[in-house]
């Protein structure tokens, strides 16, 4: 009777439809686009910028449109940062993100289910993005060190999380400008000068 279950389980779990399909990796345009070809396969989709999320559903943002994202959910337990996060439609680095999931294409509408939200890396998020703005106006020094003391001043304001998971607003902006001025003036005095 053992074997005959586990011979059951062991069918079913191969066959369950996250294990047994790959995963295309593409765009959000070309998802939106091949909707009626992709519909039915397990899609993996970079730099979504997910929104108006609840336990129940979510919108994933795209270069074109919309997909709806609906239970049931890889990870229940992603909604504890995805909810107070994105819960409403704020560009911020916190709620871009890939996604996998099953695409469906019903009525022109294209939606995704057992959905797996790969949660932002906000460190590299934040590095990335900061190097990005300070390398076009300062050497690649400067910016690797000013990028690792603004972090780290942030983190210890406790504004990382802040500066993440809501837009710029005056009053952040008012706390954040200071930290940015005092790492640009302590990494200006620790690198070597220029001599003339």
């Amino acid at each position: 009777m053992i074997r005959i279950l586990c011979a059951l389980l062991a069918m079913v779990l191969s066959c369950s439809p996250s294990t047994a399909q790959s995963i295309r990796e593409v765009d959000g345009l070309t998802a939106l686009i091949e909707a009626p070809d992709l519909a039915g396969q397990r899609v993996k989709i970079p730099d979504v910028l997910i929104g108006h999320a609840t336990l129940g559903y979510a919108n994933g943002y795209i270069e074109g449109g919309t997909i709806t994202l609906t239970q049931p959910w890889v990870d229940r337990t992603d909604f504890r940062w995805l909810v107070p996060k994105c819960g409403e439609l704020l560009d911020v680095a916190a709620c871009r993100m890939t996604i996998v999931g099953d695409l469906t294409f019903e009525y022109g509408a294209v939606s995704m289910t057992n959905v797996d939200f790969v949660l932002p890396d906000l460190d590299a998020a934040f590095d990335r993005d900061c190097r990005r703005a300070c390398v076009g106006t300062r050497s690649e020094a400067f910016c690797e060190r000013y990028c690792e003391c603004t972090m780290s001043e942030l983190k210890a304001a406790n504004l990382f999380d802040p500066l993440n998971s809501e837009q710029l607003g005056k009053a952040l902006e008012a706390k954040v400008k200071p930290i940015t001025a005092q790492c640009s003036v302590a990494v200006d005095d620790q690198l070597p000068k220029a001599s003339d």
